[in-house]
């Protein structure tokens, strides 16, 4: 049964994320968003109740919900041994608003061989330590699946992969390496493996890729 939520009263301020009622009290209409039967706002505005439907007046922009096809932008917040976690950010096209309204997961597939007799089970181990991409990595990614609770992401595309990183152990922008396939910290040196985009700290190249992209689903 859905948790009843205390509708939030006529004309308030709210902010994106902010619950405003269930849909069983409202049915949702402009500027907001519905996960688990609960309407949230989608932007910043004032909540309105009207005519038995709720909405948020305030924002000149459509709301949309991201889909399967669409290069989404975010960071990473967890990183386990066969799945990343990534916080997925909102972003703009034109009078388009596109929101996630749910975070996103990486898969990962083990792209090791079987261990065989003999082989050195620290070497093993060392093979499988590096990921695609680590904590605090800003990547580009696809959304292949969408459940109530989570973008599946895929990192397969050229474009997708990390497109900001900083070094662990100093803070500093981290730089591709000569060949492009890797990143390194030219202040401590450090370098570290990542399955690095071809948009790589091309912020222009980036947005033109989410506009694009905001128009043109690919499957």
């Amino acid at each position: 049964m859905i948790k009843m939520a205390e509708p939030i009263a006529t004309s308030e301020i709210v902010f994106p994320g902010d619950r405003l009622s269930t849909e069983e009290e409202f049915l949702p209409a402009r500027n907001v968003y519905v996960e688990d039967g609960i309407i949230y706002s989608a932007v910043f505005g004032k909540a309105i109740q009207q005519d038995g439907r709720m909405l948020v007046d305030g924002a000149t922009r459509s709301i949309r919900k991201m889909k399967r096809g669409m290069f989404v932008l975010g960071k990473v917040v967890g990183v386990l041994k066969s799945v990343i976690f990534v916080e997925i950010e909102n972003f703009s096209v034109g009078n388009d608003e596109y929101i996630a309204g749910k975070d996103g997961k990486v898969v990962l597939m083990s792209s090791r061989p079987p261990m065989h007799r003999g082989m050195h089970e620290s070497h093993d181990r060392q093979r499988s330590e590096a990921k695609p991409a680590e904590m605090g990595d800003v990547i580009l990614a696809k959304i292949i699946m969408e459940d109530k609770d989570i973008y599946t992401l895929s990192l397969r595309d050229n474009e997708a992969g990390v497109v900001y990183s900083t070094c662990e152990n100093c803070g500093e922008k981290m730089q591709l390496d000569k060949d492009g396939n890797g990143l390194y910290c030219s202040a401590c040196k450090r370098s570290a493996m990542r399955k690095v985009s071809t948009l790589y700290d091309k912020a222009k190249d980036i947005e033109e890729l989410l506009k694009l992209n905001g128009n043109e689903h690919t499957e």
